[in-house]
Parts: C-alpha cells; sequence; structure tokens
C-alpha cells in the first residue's frame, strides 16, 4: 500500500507555516530522489474543500459500485439463462442423478466400473467448462453467447409466430429448437 515511491518506513513531517499570519500546515515528505517534498496540508478553506471533495467521491464511488454490481448481475442472469450454460447445467444434473443411483462396491464387473470412472470424468469436465464460462471467459465473449442464445430464441418465436412449427411436442419443433441451439453454440 501506500504511496508509490514511498516505503512504509519513510516518515512525513508536519509543521506549521513560516508566515505567522496563516493558519496552514505543511506537509514535508521525503522523496524517492531524495530530495523533501512540502506540500500544502490544511488551511480552513482547503479543509472544507477536501471534505465536500472527498464526501462527493465517496458518494460516486458508492454509485458505480451500484452500477458495476447491476451489469455484472445482467450478466450472470443472461449468461445462466444461455443456451450453452443451460446444456451444461442439464449434462451436471443428469450424470449426479445416475451418480447418485450407482453403488460403487468392490463385485462391480470391468464394464461398470470404467462407466461410472467416465461419468465421473464427464462430471468434473462439464464443471470446469461451466466454471470457465462465468470466470474465465472474456466479456466480450460472454456477450456473445447471450447474443446468440437472443438471436436464437427470436428465431424461433418467429418461426413459431409464422405457424412453420406446429404443436408444442411435435418432433418438427423440437427438430427447429435444436438446430436453432446448436446455432448458439457458434
Amino acid at each position: 500500500g501506500g504511496l508509490p515511491g514511498r516505503t512504509r518506513s519513510s516518515s512525513a513531517l508536519l509543521t506549521s507555516s513560516s508566515r505567522p499570519d496563516s493558519p496552514k500546515l505543511d506537509l514535508v515528505l521525503p522523496s524517492s530522489s531524495g530530495r523533501d517534498v512540502t506540500e500544502e496540508v490544511l488551511t480552513p478553506r482547503r479543509v472544507r474543500n477536501e471534505s465536500y471533495n472527498m464526501d462527493t467521491s465517496l458518494v460516486i464511488d458508492a454509485r458505480a459500485s451500484k452500477i458495476t454490481a447491476l451489469i455484472r448481475g445482467y450478466l450472470t442472469r443472461a449468461l445462466l439463462n444461455s443456451y450453452k450454460v443451460q446444456q451444461h447445467v442439464k449434462t451436471i444434473k443428469d450424470t449426479q442423478e445416475i451418480l447418485s443411483g450407482y453403488e460403487v462396491n468392490s463385485d462391480m464387473t470391468a464394464q461398470d466400473k470404467a462407466f461410472y470412472d467416465r461419468l465421473k470424468e464427464t462430471l468434473q469436465q462439464t464443471k470446469e467448462r461451466l466454471h470457465s464460462i462465468f470466470f474465465d471467459t472474456s466479456v466480450s465473449d460472454q456477450m456473445t453467447l447471450i447474443a446468440n442464445t437472443r438471436s436464437a430464441r427470436r428465431e424461433v418465436q418467429h418461426k413459431e409466430l409464422q405457424g412453420k412449427l406446429v404443436k408444442p411436442g411435435s418432433a418438427r419443433k423440437r427438430m427447429a429448437k435444436k438446430t436453432v441451439r446448436q446455432k448458439a453454440w457458434i
């Protein structure tokens, strides 16, 4: 922490002004060049202005933090609703459900053991991919993923409105949605 070029062991000297009519204080700071730097610290007017500026900057910082939190929350919710994330979540849930119903014991066949190990590996890889979407992927790539999902959903809605997709559970609708989801992966 601290100021650049300053160490924790460097000392500052607070002195009163050399002029008797001025109620200001000077702060003498050692610099990296070896020469002391004197800065005016306190005058009655400057104290008022500094506290006002400090309060204002704290308010601005608090508002900026809230705006940043809102934007990050929006991005997170939008990513959670994207096709790619939803597919990973579904894979994780399905794999965990299969693994929870699977008993590991010593009388398992080699095939059962290999299958169980592959499921565990698939679960781990899917969790890592999901984690990387949120923490390793750049914001621009995340926004692209969100945009692809939005355009895919708009395309599905457009086709539904045009009557090209017949019934809610029809094979034609499922294939169209699958095609749209595949486009969203890109």
